[in-house]
């Protein structure tokens, strides 16, 4: 399959479970070098500060972590003292993320699901997280954002904390950042095939993968639209280097953007 190949929205989960599928073992690999089971098991936390202090306490809380991965969001959540749910539709990055669980001893529960069709009944979850890489593998946003409210209960807060889309208007040239389009640009948002994370990988063949450009705006409204009430918005910039900007220019762009939504009790 060729790079910036146009596939229907219904081939996506199928297409991108395959490539996460194949690259877990190398992925995991890397996550281990950040965050292996021994740091949870000390009680450490994947997260930002930030994200805490915006989802404020969970203790005793029932959370749901979309597209959890290998659940290094999940186990730091459960570090806080929440009862945590993690769903994702990889298949071997919920193998690894109960083994981690399980070395690390914390109890938490992993189930096999796609975020615009959760597995899980109305009024689920007193908290519900997502972040780290994830909003360009939804296929459809304005049905994540449903799924989203009808999981929340009444009363309950939604904490999303992910790339910032501004980046999305940016490519990377050596050690210069300049305007581009990634994928077809910021107001394509069609599903376009790529090889981003086999080329990562040091894949020897292409391992296609699909993703969608949401907006600002899209990420807003499909929130928005469900009824949810938008508390406050943050833009993150990390000091730590990341791979986006040179060295010593980490704060002039922003990493992510962090919002936090909260379903009426009414």
């Amino acid at each position: 399959m060729r790079e910036m190949t146009e596939v229907p929205v219904r081939r996506m989960a199928a297409i991108n479970r395959r490539m996460w599928n194949d690259i877990s073992g190398a992925w995991q690999q890397r996550r281990e070098a950040e965050y292996d089971w021994r740091f949870f098991r000390r009680g450490g936390t994947a997260l930002y500060p930030e994200v805490h202090r915006l989802m404020a306490s969970v203790k005793r809380k029932t959370l749901l972590d979309l597209q959890c991965g290998s659940g290094e969001a999940a186990l730091s959540w459960a570090n806080s003292g929440a009862r945590v749910t993690g769903v994702d539709y990889s298949d071997l990055r919920l193998a690894e993320a109960r083994r981690k669980a399980q070395l690390a001893g914390i109890k938490v529960t992993y189930v096999h699901g796609n975020v615009v069709r959760l597995p899980f009944p109305r009024s689920s979850f007193d908290r519900v997280f997502t972040g780290g890489g994830v909003t360009g593998w939804i296929p459809d946003i304005r049905q994540w954002g449903r799924e989203i409210a009808r999981v929340l209960k009444p009363g309950g807060r939604f904490v999303y904390c992910d790339t910032h889309p501004f980046l999305l208007c940016l490519v990377r040239r050596g050690n210069r950042v300049m305007l581009g389009q990634r994928r077809g640009g910021y107001f394509d948002n069609r599903p376009l095939t790529w090889n981003g994370m086999g080329r990562w990988m040091k894949k020897q063949r292409p391992l296609p993968q699909v993703e969608r450009n949401w907006t600002l705006a899209d990420r807003i409204n499909s929130l928005n639209d469900t009824g949810l009430e938008l508390v406050r918005i943050e833009e993150l910039a990390p000091d730590e280097h990341w791979f986006w900007v040179p060295k010593g220019k980490e704060r002039a762009l922003p990493r992510e953007l962090a919002m936090v939504w909260d379903k009426p009790r009414r």
